[in-house]
């Protein structure tokens, strides 16, 4: 018999969260061991929300309470059933194999000959054949589909012909070898029956606004295996009497499609009983997110039109005005100070959100570092921007041509025997005698060159300060060149991929890259700078592990330089770090689009510019918003792009804005970092929607 699918609806803080911990908290004090109650999440909230939980149970711990994202749940029942002995290819490997498919097959290409040679594009590839595996898009369904466009829609035949030719590639490659994380999910769908992990067990999934094909699948395995399963969806509680609902343009019209989907697609082709709860505000009063009106007046007003001022006074909101980024991140420090000091806020309870990452994160480094206010950035960090791989990087691009400008980027790296001094006299001298070439950086002879006084007397003799200088330079230049010639040896002999890594590899080991690691590893923890510390920490382990599938996805294939260079760029750009939390207390930096600060007492929204908030549309991937509608029109399912690109914005702001419980900031720059004006429409909707909040310009 199948399992029930429970729905509960409800707006933001109405205690959708908060429901499923106390279910799940009562199923654990009636029964301690038994079978499994499991919440799943999207992966970036699992770990705020399983400390939650903990919390809950006031230090009882439990054993049948999990808390998963999808993949970790896979994991789980694989344990079980069998299926976690093939490896798991990571997106490094994905991006070194459909690079390597990219050149064997780039040829073969019609719509994607040139753009297959362009940095980046293994990137967009990537996710767009995730994409199509996680919509179930198989290469023949994409052969066919290209053949009924041929006469119409020619440059969209090409593309998905280029697409199942690549798809069909890469699934040749991990044929026996890898599995990725959407076959671990078709895995999951074909082991689920015979689990005996979810044999009883009850499901709460909250968090998402939508799923895709194969996360619907799973739910209806749940459902067919006879579990209950509870569907927390962001919606209005008047259900398909509000027009926030059932609109094409409402606020929660995306939930509501999906609440559609799980119904007619997963319910009742299974029999399962469909039923609905709505919750409108939390059972417990201390479990209700907005402790200031003016932030319930914001939750329930921010998209309504026309716009109702609210009567009273704003306390719990301020809009702030400031005449640049670096004076808006200041006052907001200033500010975040005063609630720990006066109000006795804990940092923990403190997130601040970014929409503009690039323009603010580096910002805020600085100034909370400076005002010795505890910060962890949550979301994943991009390795390329760690000094080694930037080593990595520029060491080829050094003894390529031994030209001026890489040559110095290598030595600045911090990985060289030379200090920031040494480095700076040695770049002075190179720009002054324009030094370049293999023949000069490694001549046996001492560098001769030197500042002459006069163009009469060829034969004008040193000083014996210009000769000490001109010592010490050749010393510099020998430390700098020595490792980067034997490097550059070693490549000149190699002729595949394992000769090539094998050679970056000894430059590393001939710097003592590792040794220095530990030493900037333990500075930074001396410094409390501890998320630093971790970074350095893993780099080296993930820099390892790249090397590894590079030999063991090219081995002793032979490979041009210039190839190989293409590769493993392709794989720096993919290694991403993600970073534990050091610590308890600390605010917490996330942006808008994947946080988990739901319910922080004090939330910090900057940026709020014209253009950022919302941002405009723009299209991703490889596909066009018109070729998602031509795919949608032939019977496809895909996700249509630009559309629900711009209703999702519009939600990750209403999101963003009614997170906090108690202080909502709200700023904006009217000076770019470079002095250009900033349109400033987003910070007037908090304005209006809620009672007339503080308004605050800084010089």
């Amino acid at each position: 018999m199948a399992g029930c699918l429970r729905f509960v609806a409800g707006r933001a803080g109405a205690g959708k969260t908060a429901l499923c911990e106390r279910e799940i908290a009562e199923e654990l004090k009636k029964a301690p061991i038994g079978p499994a109650c499991v919440l799943l999440l999207p992966e970036h909230m699992t770990y705020r929300v399983e400390r939650e939980l903990a919390a809950k149970l006031a230090g009882d711990g439990f054993l049948r309470a999990y808390v998963f994202g999808f993949r970790r749940f896979a994991r789980q029942v694989l344990l079980g059933t069998g299926g976690l002995l093939r490896p798991r290819i990571t997106e490094v490997g994905r991006r070194l194999m459909l690079r390597r498919i990219l050149t064997q097959h780039g040829e073969k290409l019609a719509f994607f000959r040139r753009a297959a040679k362009q940095r980046g594009f293994g990137a967009t590839l990537s996710e767009t054949l995730k994409e199509l595996k996680s919509y179930e898009l198989t290469p023949e369904k994409l052969g066919k589909v290209a053949d009924d466009f041929a006469e119409t829609e020619d440059a969209l035949s090409d593309k998905l012909r280029d697409l199942a030719l690549l798809e069909a590639e890469f699934a040749k490659a991990m044929e026996g070898r890898y599995d990725d994380a959407e076959d671990m999910m078709n895995l999951l769908i074909e082991k689920l029956p015979s689990s005996k992990f979810i044999q009883g067990a009850k499901f709460w999934v909250d968090g998402f606004i939508f799923f895709n094909p194969q996360e619907r699948q799973v739910l209806a395995g749940l459902l067919a295996a006879g579990c209950d399963v509870t569907v927390t969806l962001p919606l209005d509680p008047a259900l398909n009497k509000s027009f926030e609902n059932t609109s094409s343009t409402g606020l929660f019209n995306r939930s509501w499609r999906t609440r559609k989907d799980l119904i007619e697609q997963v319910a009742r082709p299974l029999g399962a009983a469909v039923k609905d709860v709505t919750v409108t505000e939390p059972q417990d009063a201390a479990e209700g997110r907005f402790q200031a009106p003016a932030l319930a007046a914001i939750e329930r007003g921010l998209f309504r039109h026309p716009i109702e001022p609210q009567e009273g006074a704003g306390a719990g909101v301020q809009i702030v005005e400031a005449a640049n980024r670096r004076i808006e991140v200041e006052a907001a420090a200033a500010d975040i100070l005063r609630l720990a000091r006066t109000e006795h806020l804990r940092y923990r309870d403190i997130g601040i959100l970014v929409r503009e990452e690039d323009a603010y994160l580096g910002l805020l480094k600085l100034v909370l570092e400076d005002r010795h206010i505890p910060f962890f950035i949550d979301g994943r960090r991009e390795t390329v921007h760690h000094p080694l791989a930037e080593l990595v990087r520029s060491a080829f691009e050094a003894v390529r041509g031994w030209r001026y400008e890489p040559v110095i980027r290598t030595l600045r790296t911090g990985f060289f025997p030379l200090t920031r001094e040494q480095i700076d006299k040695l770049e002075n001298y190179v720009l002054e005698f324009g030094v370049r070439g293999a023949k000069r950086w490694t001549m046996e002879e001492p560098w001769p060159w030197h500042r002459r006084r006069s163009l009469d007397d060829a034969e004008e003799e040193l000083t014996e300060n210009d000769a000490e200088a001109l010592v010490e330079i050749d010393y510099l230049r020998r430390q700098a060149a020595g490792p980067l010639s034997d490097f550059a040896a070693k490549l000149a002999k190699g002729k595949t991929v394992r000769d090539y890594t094998a050679a970056i590899y000894g430059l590393l080991e001939a710097l003592e890259v590792p040794a220095k690691l530990t030493a900037w590893t333990e500075a930074s923890e001396h410094d409390e700078r501890l998320a630093s510390a971790s970074e350095h920490r893993q780099v080296w382990d993930d820099l390892l592990e790249l090397f590894d599938q590079l030999v063991e996805a090219g081995g002793d294939e032979a490979m041009t330089r210039r190839d190989f260079e293409a590769i493993l760029g392709d794989g720096l750009d993919a290694l991403e770090m993600k970073i534990i939390p050091p610590g308890l207390d600390y605010v917490t930096v996330a942006p808008f689009d994947q946080n988990s600060l739901m319910n922080a007492k004090a939330i910090y929204i900057l940026g709020a510019g014209e253009g950022v908030m919302p941002r405009r549309s723009r299209e991703k991937g490889l596909f066009s918003d018109a070729d998602r509608q031509h795919l949608s029109e032939a019977g496809l399912e895909i996700a249509s792009g630009g559309l629900d690109g711009s209703l999702a914005e519009k939600f990750l702001l209403y999101r963003g804005f009614t997170e906090a419980s108690n202080h909502l900031w709200v700023s904006y720059a009217l000076a770019g970092s470079e002095g250009e004006g900033v349109p400033l429409a987003a910070a007037r909707k908090p304005r209006h929607a809620g009672r007339r909040g503080s308004d605050r310009a800084q010089p």
